[in-house]
């Protein structure tokens, strides 16, 4: 598997608002508008460094269950890969299936329950956008 690097960072919290102007006061990051995730997933995002700050869509939903028991804090880390068909291929061949595949503006996803990787919710990320070669 061609792992590139860290795609982004991902960060849980119920006061979305207050994480995002935590980390942009202290560590002086830019986070962009707020966007809400086809899943109705309120979320923040930093190009530089790739951050992502995600909040519950539902007060039970996936995310305001992992808050409830993990408290607010890092969530999962998203890897960029060369070929996201390979990896999965790869994982498949060792028994790991992903949680669900998504395709959103020119990149592929495909995201792993966190007992899949050590408590880890992670997140494989192939993106097919003009920036030349995806190393950068």
């Amino acid at each position: 598997m061609d792992v590139i690097g860290i795609d982004r960072v991902m960060f849980a919290g119920r006061d979305i608002e207050a994480m995002r102007d935590r980390f942009a006061d202290l560590l002086d990051i830019e986070f962009g508008p707020p966007v809400e995730w086809h899943t109705g997933m309120p979320l923040y995002f930093a190009d530089h460094p790739r951050i992502e700050i995600l909040g519950p869509a539902e007060m039970d939903d996936e995310i305001a269950r992992y808050i409830d028991e993990h408290g607010q804090g890092l969530y999962g880390v998203a890897f960029r890969v060369a070929d996201i068909e390979a990896a999965l291929s790869e994982l498949a061949d060792r028994g790991v299936e992903p949680l669900f595949e998504d395709e959103i503006e020119n990149v592929h996803e495909a995201a792993f329950h966190p007992k899949e990787f050590a408590g880890v919710y992670v997140v494989l990320a192939e993106h097919h956008h003009p920036i030349g070669d995806p190393r950068f």
